[in-house]
């Protein structure tokens, strides 16, 4: 799969979700919003209820009863217009739901926020930029607030899933996530973020198939994720290769790498004593 192929949207509705795990019994989500007959969606929209309950985790600090939220993956630019855009989203939604200015707010994310962007909000909307937390700005100045996120700038302990999205992961990294994901899997399904993950990290991954047996837990929760599906066809022959010239047993190259045993033994030419 290319890089520009990469589903992001689906894993970025699952990592949002997955950030605010804690609060499941409060906030409700929704992905590809309509906002009304014509094709108008938000990305997500998060609805919290009871209106008053308070979020501590720093992305959800900002939110009201309705949040909308927008998400621009690594292969998307923000351009002034976009952010435009979704104000106007933003606002419509207000006059379409007759939800009050005070009870809505609005987040981008995005990789990384450009400096001339920055000066654009300041210089010529008018509006101030402070820095709430790590790769989090608050937009001083709008009638409802605004916050615009950025996931290559976020904690990795605080925000492992967002982070994840918005920069490249190393096989530690891989191992924090499945960790923390086989501990939420029965709340929150994170099918399409791993994927991407796995998928916007190829080498990465190829190296976590690769490494020692002193990592084969880290193997055996890949396995589960199902993530060793997706090296079953070009990737899946190069591990292969090297588990075969380590010695690892056809069994075993067969159930990282989900190739049939009798594909693996044609490939490597392996002659079999009935």
């Amino acid at each position: 799969m290319s890089r520009n192929r990469i589903a992001w949207h689906p894993a970025f509705y699952e990592a949002i979700q997955a950030e605010l795990v804690d609060y499941n019994d409060i906030l409700s989500f929704e992905a590809e919003h309509v906002l009304n007959t014509e094709p108008l969606r938000v990305d997500v929209l998060i609805i919290k209820n009871p209106q008053k309950a308070i979020i501590k985790k720093n992305i959800g600090t900002i939110f009201k009863a309705v949040n909308i939220v927008e998400f621009k993956s690594q292969t998307d630019n923000l351009s002034y217009e976009d952010f435009h855009k979704v104000c106007a989203y933003t606002n419509l939604f207000l006059s379409l739901n007759k939800t009050t200015v005070t009870n809505i707010t609005m987040t981008i994310v995005l990789t990384s926020l450009p400096q001339s962007f920055k000066r654009y909000i300041i210089n010529s909307c008018g509006y101030n930029l402070i820095k709430k937390f790590p790769g989090i700005h608050e937009v001083i100045g709008n009638m409802f607030p605004i916050q615009i996120i950025e996931t290559k700038e976020l904690s990795k302990a605080e925000n492992i899933w967002l982070s994840g999205l918005g920069r490249i992961i190393d096989i530690d990294d891989i191992e924090n996530i499945l960790f923390e994901q086989n501990k939420i899997k029965n709340k929150i399904h994170l099918g399409a973020y791993l994927n991407v993950i796995a998928e916007a990290n190829r080498n990465v991954m190829m190296e976590v198939l690769k490494v020692s047996k002193t990592r084969s837990a880290l193997q055996e929760m890949i396995i589960e994720a199902g993530l060793a599906e997706i090296w079953k066809n070009e990737k899946g022959f190069e591990v292969a290769d090297t588990m075969y010239a380590e010695g690892e047993s056809i069994e075993k190259i067969s159930k990282y790498t989900k190739i049939p045993v009798n594909e693996l033994i044609e490939y490597f030419k392996i002659n079999v004593v009935e």
